[in-house]
């Protein structure tokens, strides 16, 4: 008794041998498309990728320059303050 599987597998060898030599060319191009165009995905997935890929590096990069920039700007409005309050001090001196 033969299995399912064997039974497929006959039937796909009498459809190959059944196939005219045209009928395989035709195959054998259909399938050569099918890999060129799932390379060309792939290609674009790669692309993808990659141009995500900087846009995270550029993102952290900006982040980690402006963290790097807190103390600075912590420092000129610690500054402004500091001038603010002199002024008002000088303004209830007078």
């Amino acid at each position: 008794m033969s299995s399912k599987k064997d039974v497929e597998r006959k039937e796909r060898e009498k459809e190959t041998i059944s196939k005219s030599p045209e009928d395989q060319i035709s195959t054998d191009s259909t399938s050569e498309e099918v890999s060129l165009k799932q390379q060309r995905e792939e290609q674009q997935q790669q692309s993808v990728n990659r141009a995500l890929e900087q846009a995270r590096h550029n993102i952290r990069k900006s982040a980690d320059e402006a963290r790097s920039q807190i103390p600075r700007y912590t420092q000129v409005v610690n500054e402004y303050q500091e001038q603010a309050m002199q002024a008002a001090r000088e303004i209830a001196d007078n």
